[in-house]
């Protein structure tokens, strides 16, 4: 069966908060716990939908300043973006408002947004990691 249908997803947030672990635990299945950093990476896959085939094309980005050119050259066409920040560390919180949601208004204003916490299994009870309160508002 061939697609008819193609969904861009770019996924962005500060670097090492878990966007390429993320993507290869929902493509492979498996989770491998050594870092390491993305320039830019692409992963396409079929996915049916209420009978339907998608073809999905995610797209992994850089978080990091320097790479904020080659970054935004990931944003053309894109249906929906994946924010990501880390629940163990607030300023990839506070960026999510500072830093990518701007960002990805201003470079692709008509595309979704969908906000995803990750490392749950690192959040303590400490007054600096995010909430799943904090998470939903």
């Amino acid at each position: 069966m061939n697609p008819k249908h193609t969904i861009r997803i770019t996924v962005v947030g500060d670097g090492d908060t878990g966007k390429t672990c993320m993507l290869i635990v929902y493509k492979d299945k498996k989770f491998d716990d050594r870092y390491v950093p993305t320039v830019f990476d692409v992963y396409s896959m079929l996915i049916p939908i209420n009978g339907v085939e998608y073809k999905v094309i995610l797209s992994d980005t850089a978080g990091q300043e320097e790479f904020d050119k080659l970054r935004r050259l990931a944003y053309k066409d894109v249906d929906c973006f994946i924010v990501t920040y880390a629940v163990n560390e607030k300023t990839s919180y506070e960026n999510v408002f500072l830093k990518w949601a701007p960002e990805l208004k201003r470079f692709s204003p008509k595309a979704k947004i969908i906000l995803a916490g990750t490392k749950m299994d690192l959040r303590r009870n400490r007054p600096s990691h995010i909430t799943t309160e904090q998470g939903k508002s």
